[in-house]
């Protein structure tokens, strides 16, 4: 592992602690009304799940003992998320066999997710060394690229969603940084050097780090929807890309479509999805109840603003920017 997946996995590690039960406290009543009014046998709430930016709880009916699992996002999770696309979205992905995820109950103004437990494995990014497994998760992922009928109308465009963010948090008295704002209106305006032809507009995940895959009955699903929209599917293979540490050329192999600037697109979005993980923890550790400790997301923040900048430096950037700017001319 490299210094940031260590940093990672003791996140994931802290976030699991039992002190993230006060977040429920907190929001009790209104909870307790949600769960209520879905469970009318009754419910015991119990342990937590591991979640990188949600709390998550296994919810029991004592009656029956059928399980569920509870949502109660963060502030900022719902800050960077379309609640009532989502909603449909999950539906969607579950009657289409992307998704294993079955809605019980929703509450699109509060994030509030019921959902049924689920008897499996979660992935990670070691399970995709394995060239089967990867290429399984990438057809998974042409499947969504290639859908039609998702319900989404929201397009996820690599900036829109921060500027829009900032205005809300703004609203809510949550400030992001003015080197934020510079990275921002950096990323901006390379972005707007590339003709805009370039790039295709299809349902994407956003967000398809190695967790949200999930293992059942030897068959591939994609879990966690918040971030789905439009967008070009090279977004997708990227992050994933970035985040399971697989070299772009083996994901790009075995993707089955193929994209005349798919490497340069590639190498392109880097640090937009470095960028992704430095708004959100700018934003995270502002809140005042957090399952992260403040030291871990000044740290998460740091980290990956550095990132972007030695990304953006790379030679691979420079030389696929010129070429994404220049086309056949280069």
């Amino acid at each position: 592992m490299n210094g940031w997946q260590i940093l990672i996995t003791i996140i994931l590690l802290c976030i699991n602690l039992p002190n993230a039960y006060a977040s429920i406290d907190r929001q009790e009543a209104s909870v307790e009304s949600f769960l209520g009014s879905s469970l009318k046998g009754g419910f015991k709430i119990g342990h937590k799940l591991t979640s990188f930016s949600n709390n998550n709880f296994v919810v029991q009916e004592p009656l029956t003992g059928e399980r569920w699992v509870l949502r109660l996002p963060h502030e900022v999770s719902n800050l960077l998320s379309d609640r009532v696309q989502e909603r449909e979205v999950l539906k969607w992905a579950f009657k289409e066999s992307i998704s294993l995820i079955e809605v019980k109950d929703y509450d699109s103004d509060k994030g509030y997710l019921l959902t049924r437990f689920l008897q499996g494995q979660s992935c990670s990014a070691p399970d995709f060394k394995n060239t089967a497994k990867l290429q399984t998760a990438l057809k998974l992922l042409y499947r969504l690229h290639s859908s039609k009928t998702a319900p989404i109308s929201a397009k996820f465009q690599p900036l829109s969603r921060f500027f829009a963010t900032s205005i809300v948090a703004a609203s809510r008295e949550l400030s992001l940084p003015k080197e934020v704002q510079d990275v921002a209106d950096q990323l901006k305006q390379l972005l707007s050097q590339i003709p805009t032809c370039r790039f295709q507009s299809v349902v994407c995940h956003n967000d398809p780090s190695p967790e949200n895959f999930f293992y059942q009955d030897s068959r591939l699903y994609l879990h966690d929807w918040e971030l789905a929209g439009f967008n070009d599917p090279m977004w997708d293979l990227t992050h994933f890309s970035v985040i399971a540490q697989i070299d772009p050329e083996k994901i790009l192999s075995l993707y089955p479509a193929s994209d005349p600037w798919a490497l340069e697109k590639m190498m392109f979005f880097r640090p937009f999805i470095f960028f992704n993980t430095v708004v959100w923890a700018s934003l995270e550790r502002q809140q005042q109840f957090s399952s992260l400790s403040p030291q871990i997301t000044e740290m998460l923040y740091h980290t990956f603003l550095e990132k972007i900048a030695d990304s953006i430096k790379s030679s691979s950037f420079q030389v696929s920017l010129q070429k994404l700017i220049q086309g056949d001319a280069l």
